[in-house]
């Protein structure tokens, strides 16, 4: 019984941490980026398609692909952020993060 619990709360644990890890949570915006973003279908979608990429990918990482892959995410959302309420901007960067995720993947 007690290894049924700390696999339930390993389960509910994780998966916060992958959920706060990197999706947008509209209830708790911050930046007029993100007010955007939760306002209009189109970008949520955007960011829904950017974080499967992200998750599908970052899951089958390690080493130093990973670092980079980390980093590049990093920079990905400081220039996100820099966009504001500049919705074509926001759909380029979404669009340049996607294409920047596919490259690193592919190194070897």
């Amino acid at each position: 019984m007690r290894k049924v619990k700390a696999l339930a709360i390993c389960l509910i644990v994780c998966h916060a941490a992958r959920v706060g890890a990197q999706e947008l949570d509209c209830r708790f915006t911050q930046g007029p980026d993100q007010v955007l973003i939760c306002e209009r279908n189109d970008l949520l979608a955007l960011d829904a398609k950017a974080n499967d990429l992200y998750f599908s990918l970052k899951d089958q990482m390690g080493g130093t692909k990973l670092g980079l892959f980390e980093n590049v995410h990093d920079y990905w959302i400081s220039q996100r952020e820099n966009c504001g309420a500049n919705a074509p901007c926001i759909k380029g960067v979404y669009g340049s993060w996607m294409r920047e995720m596919r490259r690193i993947w592919r190194l070897t």
